[in-house]
């Protein structure tokens, strides 16, 4: 009896430590992802910042297009397939964040509920132009991640080109009279957005 309690307490004693074990090798795991996840979304930093300053410069956006400038006209499309301008998409009142992004790019996504909440702001809307999908890419893409923002598309690349977007996601700002503010390229932390809309708006 002693000896079968004995085994008894030894298998119990094996398993707790197997559990144990593979807690440790879990929480390592997950350690390891965060710390690849923050590495990754670093070296995006620093790539999105050196195309920037490489070709930005001053944060001219090249020859036709200048800060402080009027901003290039743009033609898209919205979600219906109807026809817009950017007088279409502008606020007559406040600062218009013109958020250029892809369905496939992993910031893009991971800057999402960050927009929506700076939509909410009265100094600024919002607005998602999709660059090279369909339309019925976009609107599926929309409807998984239920974001509540204004998106247009830009299925050719044009107007992205016109304005000089180098990553994903890039943000231009343009005020309520249609001139050209300035622009941000890549994924930036909520407090760290404000900053540059609060900028944008001197």
């Amino acid at each position: 009896m002693k000896k079968r309690l004995l085994l008894i307490a030894l298998i119990a004693s094996f398993m707790l430590g197997c559990k144990n074990d593979v807690k440790k090798v879990e929480d390592n795991k997950n350690e390891v992802a965060t710390e690849a996840e923050s590495e990754e979304f670093d070296e995006h930093i620093k790539m999105t910042d050196a195309i920037l300053s490489e070709k930005h410069e001053e944060r001219t956006f090249g020859d036709e297009l200048k800060k402080g400038a009027p901003a290039v006209d743009i033609k898209v499309v919205d979600l219906n397939g109807n026809e817009a301008t950017l007088n279409d998409i502008l606020s007559g009142d406040e600062l218009t964040q013109i958020d250029f992004f892809q369905t496939t790019c992993k910031f893009c996504i991971q800057a999402m509920p960050d927009l929506v909440e700076l939509d909410k702001r009265d100094d600024v809307r919002v607005v998602l132009v999709d660059v090279g999908e369909s339309v019925e890419t976009v609107k599926e893409f929309m409807k998984k991640q239920e974001i509540a923002l204004p998106v247009v598309v830009d299925e050719s690349g044009e107007i992205a080109q016109k304005y000089f977007i180098s990553g994903f996601p890039t943000s231009v700002f343009i005020d309520k009279d249609g001139i050209l503010k300035g622009g941000v390229v890549g994924y930036r932390a909520m407090d760290d957005m404000i900053e540059v809309i609060e900028d944008m708006n001197k």
